[in-house]
């Protein structure tokens, strides 16, 4: 991945832990990560699926990101 490469794959909460497609890009050594939707993000996923299709974050060799996320909470259902 290259600065300023743009990112997939990346999701993004705020406090009513609704999660929404996000942008995000490499600065320097760091993933910026933003939503024009979220005020205050407090919880990051990437690839965050069962088959991540798109996710392309990259290391320094070349290999795949493993998904990861920020959150620990537990599933909501809905009934």
């Amino acid at each position: 991945m290259r600065p300023g490469e743009i990112l997939k794959g990346f999701a993004v909460a705020g406090e009513d832990r609704q999660f929404v497609w996000a942008g995000a890009k490499i600065e320097q050594d760091k993933i910026i990560v933003w939503s024009d939707q979220i005020q205050r993000l407090v919880a990051v996923r990437y690839a965050w699926a069962d088959n991540p299709q798109g996710a392309n974050l990259r290391n320094a060799e070349g290999l795949p990101a493993s998904p990861f996320r920020t959150d620990g909470w537990r599933k909501i259902d809905r009934k």
